[in-house]
């Protein structure tokens, strides 16, 4: 079979791409120990290679300092608390450069197999950017359900906390009581807010940073209002409370109504990727049969 220039270059190319994945897993080990210890397999598959990526990132020079990495350090540190956000973005970044360079290498074979399809060739190189933009965007997909799921909660969180402040409670042991009634989001967090104010801190500010950590605008404005009850008085608070009750049960139809019309686009990526497997199953043997 002759060779033609087309088919050294690709070789070369996808005998230099392994060469250097193998240099960066051997470099990247060490940290690769530690991430296959410390980092979730349901949140992180494949995390035993992913010394492979964070080697590549060290290469490259990353400080994870830019402000789009402190945005992304905001959603880390929401997502996860028990080891340094430090550690966190290095996994994120290792994970999105490990999974691109590992289905780049095999754009060569592929070549390969195809009798020599460029079109195969840079649709795996393709592949690869895609899956490092994919992997870029799974923290937001994170943060998205995270708060679907504090959105679906919330409406029984305020109407617990409603109901006891018309029966008297003082907002301080109603918070506590509702907080330790459940182990979703919301109540872990409403849990903190919690051991904060038995370490000292005010209610207001435990309150006020219970908003800020959920994120969400309904909630933020929830924390604010029982801030503002707090001055105002139990009477007054059992009011604020009954109409928040109303506001967020509509918010919650709002969002039971966004998420079955959103429910089909979601599931395009998942479609689109089985497509591809099936498109390159098909597509090998042929252009390898074309070739021979």
């Amino acid at each position: 079979m002759h060779l033609t220039f087309t088919d050294l270059a690709v070789f070369i190319f996808g005998t230099v791409l392994v060469l250097l994945w193998t240099f960066l897993f051997m470099k990247g080990r060490g940290k690769a120990a530690a991430f296959e210890e410390n980092l979730s397999k349901e949140d992180f598959p494949g995390k035993a290679l992913f010394g492979v990526g964070y080697a590549a990132c060290t290469l490259l020079g990353f400080d994870y300092t830019s402000e789009k990495d402190q945005e992304i350090c905001k959603k880390l540190a929401v997502l996860y608390t028990d080891y340094s956000v430090d550690f966190y973005i290095r996994a994120f970044y290792a994970q999105k450069m490990t999974m691109a360079l590992t289905i780049a290498c095999f754009a060569a074979a592929i070549y390969g197999f195809s009798g020599g399809s460029l079109v195969l060739f840079a649709f795996v190189l393709g592949f690869a950017g895609f899956a490092y933009y994919y992997y870029g965007t799974i923290l937001d997909d994170k943060l998205k359900k995270r708060e679907d799921e504090m959105l679906g909660e919330f409406s029984e969180v305020v109407s617990e906390l409603a109901l006891m402040a018309n029966a008297g409670m003082i907002l301080h042991d109603a918070w506590a009581k509702v907080a330790y009634s459940g182990e979703s989001q919301i109540h872990k967090e409403m849990q903190t807010s919690c051991e904060e104010m038995k370490n000292g801190r005010p209610m207001a500010g435990a309150l006020f940073a219970f908003g800020q950590r959920c994120r969400l605008f309904e909630i933020k404005k929830f924390a604010t209002t029982l801030i503002q009850g707090i001055s105002k008085g139990n009477a007054d608070l059992a009011a604020m409370l009954k109409q928040q009750n109303k506001e967020v049960w509509n918010a919650k139809q709002q969002s039971v109504r966004r998420q079955g019309e959103l429910a089909n686009s979601k599931l395009l990526i998942p479609i689109f990727m089985v497509f591809i497997g099936i498109l390159i199953m098909v597509l090998v043997p042929l252009f390898a049969g074309m070739g021979a």
